[in-house]
């Protein structure tokens, strides 16, 4: 499972009062392919990467859609998606393995290190002091930025024949939900994954954007959701597992109306709907 909003928000909260103001006293790249450029930023070596983060202190931490943002001497940083498996770890001794790819030595005397065993993850070298907007200029509008509102929402993503979970996975648009988070926003809306996004009315799209962000939101306040690799960086499961609806739910009964839940493949993706609740114009 890719960590999506709610992971890397609860991530975020979980390192702040650890690395904030902490000197990275000494960093290891173990991987060539982890370090990645966009935009403007050239891309860097691991030793370059080593060199540039030795000595620089973590000024603050952010987050958009799926990216960490660590700031560090407050003039650059480095933006982080974990991929389908990235982690961190706190620990007071250092431990390497095989999985480990990024390790800081922090002036607490702690060691941060990024482990991801399915080597999906990036860590893009930013050279600008306000990161958030580096990134805005990558994907689309976090889905719990100030700016968004449900007409914004609205005309993002209307606008095309492509299925309604496909626009809202696609994280040009709006980013910060992936497969869990789509599934579950579409069940509360009472909208069929399948439907093309431009047959939506101006109710249905007001319902969605209130649901994703109530789904979100509550996947925050439950520290995210625990399937297989995601834990905070103290190894922290998350509890919201046991608050989905209709995610990993299949054959169960819909919580709504009582019929059987459905998962059938997607485009490639697992999905899960309540066939009556969710049955309008297009399976």
């Amino acid at each position: 499972m890719m960590p999506e909003l709610p992971e890397v928000e609860t991530i975020r909260r979980s390192l702040c009062p650890h690395l904030i103001g902490q000197t990275i006293c000494q960093a290891d790249f173990a991987r060539f392919d982890i370090l990645r450029s966009r935009l403007g930023s050239s891309k860097v070596t691991p030793a370059e990467a080593a060199r540039l983060s030795t000595g620089a202190v973590v000024t603050g931490l952010d987050r958009w859609g799926k990216y960490l943002l660590m700031q560090l001497d407050g003039t650059w940083g480095w933006a982080i998606h974990f991929g389908m498996s990235g982690t961190f770890r706190l620990k007071s001794t250092e431990e390497i393995d095989a999985h480990t790819h990024v390790r800081f030595l922090l002036s607490s005397g702690d060691w941060l290190s990024f482990r991801d065993p399915r080597r999906f993850g990036s860590w893009t070298r930013i050279d600008r002091a306000d990161l958030v907007e580096a990134v805005n200029g990558w994907v689309g509008l976090d889905l719990l930025a100030p700016a968004l509102d449900w007409t914004r929402f609205r005309a993002l993503l209307s606008k095309s024949e492509s299925p309604i979970k496909s626009r809202l996975l696609d994280q040009r648009f709006i980013s910060g939900l992936g497969n869990i988070y789509v599934d579950e926003a579409l069940h509360a809306a009472g909208i069929a994954p399948f439907r093309p996004s431009r047959t939506l009315t101006d109710d249905e799209w007001r319902a969605l954007f209130r649901a994703a962000q109530r789904v979100v939101r509550a996947g925050i306040h439950h520290r995210g959701t625990t399937l297989s690799d995601y834990n905070d960086v103290n190894g922290n499961v998350g509890d919201h597992s046991s608050y989905l609806r209709v995610y990993g739910r299949a054959g169960q009964r819909c919580p709504k109306c009582r019929t059987v839940i459905e998962k059938v493949k997607f485009r490639g993706r697992g999905t899960h709907f309540c066939p009556a609740c969710q049955s309008a114009n297009g399976r």
